[in-house]
């Protein structure tokens, strides 16, 4: 490490933290690390940004996952890249293999991955292209697996997993670990599809997991710890958005009731990350945001939910584009509260 820091000509002001187990230095070719501050723990040189990135990156389901208007807006709003890796219609499980905040294993058919093309896992596991239903998905997600790179799709019923070249054929005597790539699943105004942001784990999360698989609020809290854990900057920053309820879902109604477990979870476990203002969330705020000429919005508000105006028309849970642009606003100005923005 120490040789790499001397032969570089952008790397300086080394300082050593051996207290902490880290050593810290400035780059000037990383305008995208905070102060173009780096740090790496002395054993292996794997440099990291001290204070985070300039960037944000979406991790969730279909609040953020098919959301050009909200990535939109939070790229108008702070000037940050925004990087989307989220889903529409992932659980909270498969939103945090995304984030490869922890992995699975899987053994290919036969034991071997061939020297090309394609082979199936003996393990039915969607993982990570895991939707509601765990239905079919038209996903390429890429992937390295047993040391191969690729992309692993799902039929319904199987994961493939296809080489992105041709090569040796590779033995897998026991199950390998499957990882995830930081490469973008959904396009934005800053940022391409399929853009590579090895630098994701350092960004400041927006975090939406939990609407798919709402009933399950321990796997939703365990997915959620792992991906806080994942990250890599020393200073943490992520938003915990809360999660929102249907029209149907109105005061003392079983679904009700599971959002607002989650919420109250969320904010137990983060509540310096959680999304509120002065005691309002993102969920109040929204609600707030009612129409009292408009006879159904008062029903709504008055029944502990949300305004059907707000809504895309026939839905009864995904905000329209008046929506996301009170939820980017907000986002945006609990982003300039913490100093992130």
């Amino acid at each position: 490490s120490q040789t790499l820091l001397a032969a570089s000509s952008t790397l300086g002001n080394v300082l050593n933290r051996m207290e902490d187990g880290y050593y810290q230095f400035t780059d000037s070719a990383d305008a995208d690390a905070i102060g173009q501050l780096l740090y790496s723990p002395y054993e292996t040189y794997d440099p990291r940004a001290k204070f985070g990135r300039k960037s944000i990156s979406f991790y969730g389901h279909s609040f953020e996952g098919n959301n050009q208007k909200l990535s939109g807006d939070l790229y108008t709003l702070t000037g940050m890249k925004v990087y989307n890796f989220a889903r529409s219609g992932a659980i909270s499980r498969s939103i945090a293999l995304r984030n490869d905040a922890y992995r699975l294993r899987y053994t290919p058919v036969g034991g071997v991955v061939p020297a090309s093309g394609s082979v199936d896992f003996n393990e039915a596991d969607s993982g990570p292209l895991q939707i509601v239903g765990n239905v079919a998905v038209a996903d390429q997600l890429q992937v390295t697996f047993a040391g191969v790179r690729g992309y692993v799709t799902w039929d319904g019923s199987k994961m493939t997993f296809t080489r992105a070249v041709a090569g040796d054929a590779v033995a897998v005597t026991q199950a390998a670990e499957l990882i995830v790539l930081p490469y973008t699943s959904v396009v934005t105004s800053s940022v391409p599809v399929g853009t590579h942001y090895p630098g994701t784990h350092e960004a400041v999360y927006v975090l939406w997991i939990g609407r798919n698989n709402i009933s399950n609020l321990a796997q939703i809290q365990y997915d959620l710890v792992a991906i806080v854990e994942r990250m890599r900057s020393q200073h943490k920053r992520f938003v915990l958005c809360p999660e929102f309820t249907q029209t149907t879902e109105t005061t003392g109604t079983t679904g009700y009731n599971n959002v607002y477990a989650v919420n109250a979870m969320y904010k137990s476990l983060y509540q310096e990350n959680y999304c509120q203002i002065d005691g309002v969330d993102l969920l109040q705020n929204f609600r707030s945001h009612y129409n009292p000429a408009l006879p159904d919005d008062v029903t709504a508000y008055n029944a502990g939910t949300v305004p059907p105006s707000l809504l895309n028309t026939g839905d009864t849970l995904h905000p329209n584009n008046a929506g996301i642009a009170i939820n980017a606003a907000f986002i945006n100005q609990f982003l300039i509260k913490k100093g992130w923005n």
